[in-house]
């Protein structure tokens, strides 16, 4: 075998492994860059949310696990409330078994401000 031959096997034997480390970095849902959830995943204290700011700010957190679930630890109005969330199409839909919804979603300051939009309000909820 010639040198030239040798080289191209070894130039094609590194690409291979530098390809095969990218899919393995890039397969972990949480740490992949490209699933739009991943920026959901943590704890949020909510700020605001519309009219009733002064009666839910600041009390009350909610958590985006990893598993595509949610919860409001603790009570919101009385209820515990958990499910399921996806993101899609610029959506988030979160949904249980005591309450749904659908909202528009924007991230600012550096992905540690949540702003959720439904109806003309807001929820506003900064990372823990």
């Amino acid at each position: 075998m010639d040198k030239g031959r040798k080289m191209d096997k070894k130039i094609l034997t590194i690409e291979l492994a530098v390809l095969l480390l990218v899919i393995g970095l890039l397969s972990g849902c949480a740490g992949n860059p490209f699933d739009p959830s991943a920026k959901f995943v943590g704890t949020w204290q909510i700020a605001s949310v519309g009219d009733v700011t002064e009666y839910i700010s600041g009390r009350t957190t909610l958590v985006f696990y990893p598993d595509g679930t949610y919860s409001f630890p603790g009570q919101v109005a009385g209820l515990n409330i958990e499910g399921t969330y996806q993101v899609k199409g610029g959506m988030l839909t979160m949904s249980g078994t005591k309450w749904s919804g659908t909202f528009g979603y924007s991230f600012s300051n550096n992905d540690r401000t949540l702003t959720l939009s439904a109806s003309g309000t807001n929820m506003v909820l900064t990372k823990q």
